[in-house]
Parts: structure tokens; sequence; C-alpha cells
């Protein structure tokens, strides 16, 4: 098996869909064997043109039906709030976890998550229904 050969098979996805490893680890592989030819074994070595790696493939998302289904289920209100906001916002479970009732503004729906993913500030928006249940919540826990 030559070189080029022996790197494309690393792009091939697997039964999953997912390639075996990504464009940044496929490059850096490449670079590491063209270095060992040109400086170590002193051979002249052709370059190689790899084709971008396929994405990686986005897992799969919860259905809405899924996801009324897990609320419906759920016992605490507290919980079932936390499902609508984590899907309703995008907010990572850590973000959410930090979340501060200051961080919040109801009037406009709007929201901030202070040093989140990467240490970055950022902002997140929901909807006004979800705003009434958060308003609710918070009266309740007052």
């Amino acid at each position: 098996m030559d070189v080029e050969s022996y790197l494309l098979e690393y792009q091939k996805p697997t039964r999953e869909g997912y390639a075996k490893v990504s464009s940044k680890t496929l490059r850096s592989n490449k670079n590491g064997i063209v270095f060992y030819y040109k400086n170590v074994l002193k051979k002249k070595f052709d370059p190689i043109i790899l084709p971008r790696a396929s994405r990686i493939k986005i897992k799969d998302i919860l259905e809405i039906d899924e996801l009324k289904k897990m609320i419906k289920e759920e016992k605490k209100e507290r919980n079932k709030l936390m499902l609508k906001v984590l899907y309703g916002t995008g907010l990572r479970v850590a973000e959410l976890c930090n979340l501060k009732k200051k961080d919040i503004n109801i009037k406009k729906n709007k929201g901030i998550v202070w040093k989140g993913k990467g240490n970055k500030d950022r902002r997140f928006y929901f909807e006004s229904n979800l705003s009434n249940d958060i308003k609710s919540f918070i009266n309740n826990q007052s």
C-alpha cells in the first residue's frame, strides 16, 4: 500500500457515517510522513494532495414529539423548565447551570451567558411562551 492510499483509507466513512479521523489529524499525519521521507530517509517525496475529509456527521437531535414526551413525563417543574430552556435556546447544560436570574431579561426575551464554551460571553434568545414559563417559575420560587 502506498502512502497516498494509506492516508485516503482514513477518509472513508465508517458504518456510522463518520470519517475515521478529522481532516486536521489527516493533514498532521501527512506532514509527518513527508517530513520522515525528506529529512530522515533523504528521499524525494512527491507532494500528496488529499481531498478534504468529509465533515463529521452531526448527531441526531430530539424530535419535538420526543421532547414533549420527556417534558410530560417529568414530575418536577424545575426539570421541565430546564428541558424547555435547553431545547428552546440552544444553551449547553453547563451554561444553564451557571445562569443567574440577573442574566435573563424576560421583557426582551433574551439573556446572556458569561464565560460559556471557549470562555466566551454570548447572547441567547427565547420565545415569549418560554418567557412566561420562566416568569412563573421565578415567581413561585420567591
